[in-house]
C-alpha cells in the first residue's frame, strides 16, 4: 500500500496517521555519506569480517550442500538461501511474543509486591460518586506511554478480569495465579526464542565458533575444565551439546521470566549482529553472481578494494531503510495507542512497496549510471537489489529494536522490582555515550551489555518518570581476562560444569582463582551487593545508601 505515506516536492516524506516526518537525501548526498563511511580508518575492519564471513562461512556451506546433492543448481542454491532467510527472519520474529506480555507480567509483580499499588489505582477508577472516573473501556483506548500509565491499565484489567472470573478468592489471590501463568507463558516463549536463534546460528557453524572463543578463553584462565564440560564429543558436531541444554526446558526450572530475559537480551544481540554480517555476505554473493563459481569449487575471495565498493553500495540502501521502517513501526503504535515497550502484535513485519517505490523516486537511473561503471560486474538493477535488502534488514531491524526492549524490561526489574541479587552500572564515564549494565541472573557468566545513554535516560525520566538518573553499581568485576576474552556463550549451570568447576584442584592464577569463585557466587546466586553504591549518570557523582536508606555522597 502507498497510502500510508506522501512526499511533497522538496522530498519530505510524511506520514499520515503519526505526524511524522522525514527527509529522505537524494542518490548524490546518500553515495557520498556511503563512500566515506566505508573509507572511515574506523570502520576498515568491516571488509575484513566480511571477508572472513564469505570465506569460512558462506563459501563452506554451499560447498556442503553440494556434497549433499553432487548434482545442485545454482537455482536450487538461491532457493535454499531464500529459505534460510525466511527462517532467519521467524527466529528474529519470535521475540515479539515476548513483548506481548512482559509488560503485563512486569507490572503484575508490582502489584504482588505492593497491594497498596493495586489498591490505590483501583479506587482511582468505577467510583461511584466521581462522574469523570476511569474504566477499563476508557482505558483500552490511551496509549500506555508512561510506566504510570501502564500500571493504571493493567491493574484495571486485572480488576476487569477479575470481576468476569468465576473466582472465589480475593483479587490478591486471582493476581497470583495469572502471574504464575504468565510467568509459564513467557518463561515458554524465551526459551523457544533463544532456541530457534541458537539452530540458526548452528545452521551456519556460529555456534562452534564461540565454543572455540571459550575455549581460548577458559585455556587463558587456565580452567580448561569448563570449556571441555560444554563441548560435545562429536568431532564433526561440537555444539551439539549446546543445542541439548536449550532443548530441555527442565534445565530452567528454577529461573525466573527476569533471569531468563538475560539470556534473551544476550542472544538476541549476538544475533543481530551475525545478520548484519550475512545481510553484506548474501547481498554480495547475489550482486556479484558467486554462486557458481563456490559450487565448482574455485571461489576466490574479492579484493578489500572490492568489498569496500559493495558496502558502499550496500550501505546506500541503509538509512532510507531504517528511516521507513522506523516510520512504518511509529505509525503502527500509533494506530494501536501502543508503546514500544508493550505491544499486542508483531510490529516488525512490513512490506517493501513503499520503500522500493520512494528509492526508485530519489534515486533513479543515477544508481545504475554509476555503479555500471563502479562496479561493472553487477547488474545493478535498483528495484532487485532494493528488494533483497529489505528482505535481508528487516529481521536484523528487529532484533536490533527487541535487543533495547528487552534490555529496557531488565533494568526495570532492577529498579522497580529488585529481582537481581548483583546488577548495576559497570562504569560511571560521563564522557561515553555508552552505559555498560550488569546483572548477575544465575547463569554461566555475568550478563553484560552496552546501552546508548539518552536510552536510558529516556527511559528512566520520560517513561518512568524519575527525577534523577541514580543507577545502583554493579558491584565486582565482569572481566577476568584483563580486558582480552569477553563472554562468549550465556547458558544456565549444567551437571557438567558443576563438576568441572569442582574438579579444578590444580595451582591457577590469581584472576582464575578470582573468576571460579564468581561462578561459584552465580551458581548459588548469592548476593554480594552489599555496598549499596549508587551513581548519577549525569554528574558521574557516586553515593551511597546509608543504615537509614538515606544517600549520601561519596568522595571520589
Amino acid at each position: 500500500m502507498l497510502t500510508a505515506f506522501s512526499f511533497n516536492k522538496k522530498g519530505v516524506y510524511m506520514s499520515s496517521k503519526s505526524n511524522n516526518t522525514f527527509r529522505l537525501f537524494g542518490f548524490g548526498d546518500n553515495l557520498d555519506k556511503s563512500i566515506s563511511y566505508v573509507n572511515n580508518p574506523k570502520k576498515i575492519k568491516e571488509s575484513r569480517f566480511l571477508w572472513r564471513f564469505l570465506m569460512s562461512i558462506c563459501y563452506p556451506y554451499v560447498k556442503s550442500l553440494k556434497q549433499a546433492k553432487p548434482d545442485i543448481t545454482k537455482q536450487e542454491v538461491e532457493g535454499i538461501f531464500s529459505q534460510d532467510i525466511e527462517s532467519l527472519s521467524e527466529a528474529a520474529y519470535s521475540g515479539t511474543k515476548i513483548s506481548q506480555h512482559y509488560m503485563n507480567y512486569l507490572c503484575y509483580e508490582v502489584f504482588a509486591k505492593d497491594h497498596n499499588k493495586l489498591d490505590s489505582l483501583v479506587n482511582s477508577m468505577n467510583t461511584p460518586t466521581d462522574e469523570n472516573a476511569l474504566n477499563f473501556k476508557d482505558l483500552e483506548k490511551m496509549p500506555k506511554s508512561t510506566f504510570e500509565l501502564a500500571l493504571l491499565y493493567y491493574a484495571s484489567k486485572l480488576k476487569n478480569d477479575y470481576d468476569l472470573s468465576d473466582s472465589t478468592g480475593t483479587i490478591y489471590d486471582f493476581l497470583d495465579s495469572e502471574l504464575s501463568q504468565m510467568s509459564d507463558t513467557l518463561k515458554d516463549n524465551i526459551l523457544d526464542s533463544v532456541h530457534s536463534m541458537l539452530v540458526q546460528l548452528d545452521k551456519f557453524t556460529l555456534l562452534d565458533n564461540y565454543l572455540e572463543i571459550n575455549k581460548k578463553k577458559m585455556d587463558f584462565l587456565k580452567t580448561s575444565e569448563l570449556s571441555e564440560a560444554l563441548e560435545s564429543a562429536n568431532p564433526d558436531h561440537k555444539s551439539e551439546k549446546i543445542l541439548e541444554i536449550f532443548s530441555d526446558k527442565k534445565n530452567f526450572d528454577n529461573y525466573s521470566p527476569a533471569d531468563l530475559l538475560t539470556l534473551y537480551s544476550f542472544w538476541i544481540n549476538r544475533y543481530y549482529k551475525e545478520l548484519d554480517t550475512y545481510l553484506e555476505a548474501m547481498f554480495i554473493i547475489r550482486d556479484l553472481d558467486f554462486i557458481p563459481a563456490m559450487l565448482d569449487e574455485n571461489f576466490k575471495a574479492p579484493s578489500n578494494s572490492m568489498l569496500r565498493k559493495c558496502l558502499a553500495k550496500i550501505n546506500l540502501f541503509y538509512e532510507p531503510n531504517r528511516f521507513y521502517l522506523e516510520m512504518q513501526k511509529s505509525d503502527r503504535l500509533a494506530e494501536n495507542n501502543e508503546s514500544e515497550l508493550d505491544i499486542s502484535e508483531n510490529i516488525y513485519r512490513f512490506s517493501d512497496d513503499m520503500f522500493v517505490h520512494y528509492v526508485t523516486n530519489e534515486y533513479g537511473d543515477q544508481y545504475k549510471k554509476f555503479f555500471d561503471n563502479y562496479i561493472p560486474e553487477s547488474q545493478n538493477d535498483l528495484v532487485a537489489d532494493a528488494k533483497h535488502y529489505f528482505k535481508l534488514y528487516n529481521p536484523i531491524y528487529a532484533s536490533y529494536n527487541l535487543k533495547d526492549v528487552t534490555m529496557l524490561y531488565l533494568l526495570m526489574e532492577m529498579i522497580e522490582n529488585s529481582k537481581y541479587p548483583n546488577a548495576g552500572v559497570t562504569n560511571a564515564d560521563t564522557s561515553s555515550a555508552m552505559c555498560g549494565i550488569a546483572m548477575d541472573s544465575g547463569m554461566n557468566e555475568t550478563f553484560s551489555l552496552h546501552i546508548k545513554k539518552s536510552v536510558l535516560e529516556e527511559l528512566l525520566t520520560g517513561y518512568m518518570g524519575k527525577s534523577n538518573l541514580l543507577l545502583p553499581m554493579y558491584n565486582g568485576k565482569v572481566n577476568y581476562t584483563y580486558g582480552k576474552y569477553s563472554v562468549p556463550l550465556l547458558l544456565p549451570f549444567t551437571s557438567d560444569q558443576v563438576k568441572a568447576m569442582e574438579s579444578i584442584k590444580h595451582d591457577i592464577p590469581y584472576n582464575s582463582k578470582e573468576y571460579l569463585k564468581h561462578l561459584k557466587d552465580l551458581k548459588d546466586k548469592r548476593s554480594n551487593i552489599s555496598s549499596k553504591q549508587f551513581v548519577d549518570l549525569s554528574t558521574g557523582e557516586l553515593k551511597c545508601k546509608s543504615t537509614s536508606d538515606k544517600l549520601y555522597d561519596i568522595q571520589r
